[in-house]
């Protein structure tokens, strides 16, 4: 399925900042040439692409900058709030869909209060980083064993990793019974969630190994800016240890809202 040049690229993907070359190559068409590749557009604005794309020509994707910090350095978890536009949704379906690309059987949980918010996510995986209805295919497609939308949004790589999304229904006590390597909550703002069950609830199901390996055990949790003082004490609780991050975000934190 790879060839040899791109195992050997993919070994450089391991490195710091490699999530933005893996994106930056897997997102270009199957027939996309480095000569067509506009990275002078990488990071703008589409109202700010200037010259304009000419035909064959594309924009390869790369994620916003703190994707680095969560998928290169050695936070265990993650605490995001952010604005509506701060890219953070898009931003971590960019990050889980990396690791299923670089280990194989890396199983990923996007959640989120209500089924379709969770399945948001899916759509944005889908149409925004996989262009799966495109005419002109784009390499990452060649990972994708399977889409699956029911009985709830899955994506299948053919490395055996998965993507899947689901409600936190009944404060997450009702995926007690998955494991694996990353869990997101969305939408954690939400009166019906009980942070404190849906900490413990997803952290439990982060432990194991597979394949040899142990799991990652990586926890993100996703929220709007909004009134609701148990969880900026949580956000602070990250805030006040090295070992997790805490990130604080608006719509300027996008550069494609607004560079």
């Amino acid at each position: 399925m790879l060839s040899p040049q791109e195992v050997e690229f993919m070994k450089l993907c391991r490195e710091p900042g490699g999530i933005d070359l893996f994106w930056q190559y897997w997102s270009a068409p199957e027939d996309g040439t480095q000569n067509q590749a506009r990275m002078d557009l990488v990071g703008k604005a589409v109202d700010k692409w200037y010259p304009p794309l000419l035909e064959d020509e594309f924009v390869p994707l790369t994620p916003v900058y703190w994707a680095k910090d969560i998928v290169h350095k050695e936070y265990s978890d993650v605490f995001i709030i952010g604005g509506v536009g701060s890219g953070k949704t898009m931003t971590m379906v960019l990050v889980a869909g990396y690791y299923c690309c670089m280990l194989p059987n890396f199983r990923y949980l996007g959640t989120a209060p209500l089924s379709w918010q969770s399945e948001l996510s899916y759509k944005e995986f889908v149409t925004l980083a996989l262009d799966w209805f495109s005419e002109r295919p784009r390499r990452i497609k060649r990972w994708i064993k399977n889409l699956r939308s029911r009985p709830y949004p899955t994506v299948e790589f053919i490395n055996g990793s998965s993507m899947e999304f689901k409600s936190l229904d009944k404060d997450a006590a009702g995926i007690l019974t998955w494991s694996g390597d990353m869990i997101t909550a969305d939408q954690v703002e939400d009166s019906s969630v009980d942070l404190e069950k849906i900490i413990s609830n997803l952290g439990s199901r982060l432990r194991g190994q597979v394949g040899g390996r142990a799991r990652l055990g990586k926890m993100v949790l996703m929220a709007n800016s909004a009134y609701k003082p148990d969880m900026w004490e949580e956000f602070d609780r990250y805030d006040s240890d090295p070992d997790r991050l805490a990130l604080l975000l608006t719509s300027w934190d996008n550069p494609y809202l607004t560079a």
